[in-house]
C-alpha cells in the first residue's frame, strides 16, 4: 500500500463569469426594472446605478434575478455542505464517489483557521506543503493530532481501495477536512441572500471568510448591487479583523 500523505490546501475563490460581462449587468437590470414602470425613455448614461440602488432600497429585488455570476470555490467538504444549502442556485461539485483519491499521491486537506494561529504552524503550512509524518513538525498536541487524524483516515481509505473496495464506499472514512471544489452560480438576488447568511458574525469561519472575500470582489466590479451589503458587515470590527 502506498504511503499516506496529505497536501495542505487553502480555501479560495475565483470569479468565472467574465468581468467585462458583469460590468454590463446594470444596463440589463435597468431595462428590466424600467419595464415595470414603462419608463424606458428615462434611460441615460449613468442612470442604471441610481435606479438599481433605488430598487434595492424599496425592496424590489426581483429585478436582480435577471443576472447571474458563477464562482469557483475551494473549501473543505464540511463547509461545502453549507454552501449547497442555498437556493435558487446551480452547483457542480467534485465527486468523492467517482474521484479516486488513491491516484492523487496525497489527500488535499484544509486546516481549520483555529489551528493556524501559532507561529510554528504558519512557518510550514503554506499552500502545497505535503506531509507524511507529523512527529517532527514541532506543532502543539492538538494540531499534531488533527494532522495525524487526517493521515490515518487517508491511510484507511487507501487500505480499503487496495482491498478491492470501490471509491464510492471507501470515501466514507475520509475526513471532513478533505478539500473539495464547487462551481457555484447564483443570480444577484441570491448572492445578496448568501452574503446575509454567510458574512454574518455567527457564520462558520471558513465560509464566512470566503463570503466576505467574494463580496469585496463583487463590490469592486458592480458596486450598485452590493455596496450596501459590504457596509453592513464591515461596520463591525470583528469582521474587519477577520
Amino acid at each position: 500500500m502506498q504511503e499516506p500523505k496529505i497536501e495542505i490546501v487553502h480555501p479560495s475563490f475565483e470569479v468565472m463569469t467574465p468581468i467585462e460581462e458583469i460590468i454590463q449587468f446594470p444596463r440589463r437590470l435597468e431595462l428590466a426594472g424600467r419595464t415595470c414602470y414603462r419608463s424606458e425613455g428615462k434611460i441615460t448614461e449613468g442612470s442604471a446605478d441610481k435606479l438599481i440602488e433605488k430598487l434595492i432600497k424599496s425592496g424590489h429585488e426581483s429585478v436582480l434575478e435577471h443576472c447571474s455570476i458563477t464562482v469557483r470555490y475551494v473549501m473543505d467538504r464540511t463547509a461545502s455542505h453549507q454552501l449547497v444549502r442555498h437556493r435558487i442556485s446551480a452547483f457542480s461539485q467534485e465527486s468523492q464517489r467517482f474521484c479516486n483519491y488513491g491516484k492523487s499521491g496525497a489527500l488535499r486537506v484544509i486546516i481549520p483557521e483555529a489551528l493556524l494561529s501559532g507561529a510554528s504552524a504558519n512557518e510550514f503550512l503554506s499552500e502545497g506543503v505535503v506531509i507524511s509524518e507529523v512527529g517532527e513538525l514541532g506543532v502543539d498536541m492538538v494540531f499534531s493530532r488533527f494532522l495525524q487524524s487526517c493521515l490515518n483516515s487517508y491511510g484507511d481509505y487507501l487500505y480499503f481501495l487496495e482491498a478491492g473496495m470501490r471509491p464510492e464506499d471507501a470515501r466514507l472514512v475520509l475526513p471532513g477536512a478533505t478539500a473539495t471544489t464547487v462551481v457555484t452560480t447564483f443570480n444577484l438576488r441570491q448572492w445578496r441572500h448568501f452574503f446575509d447568511m454567510r458574512c454574518d458574525k455567527h457564520a462558520q469561519r471558513q465560509i464566512r471568510m470566503l463570503a466576505l472575500g467574494t463580496l469585496r470582489c463583487f463590490v469592486s466590479i458592480i458596486p450598485s448591487v452590493f455596496k450596501d451589503k459590504l457596509g453592513k458587515f464591515l461596520v463591525r470590527k470583528d469582521v474587519e479583523d477577520a
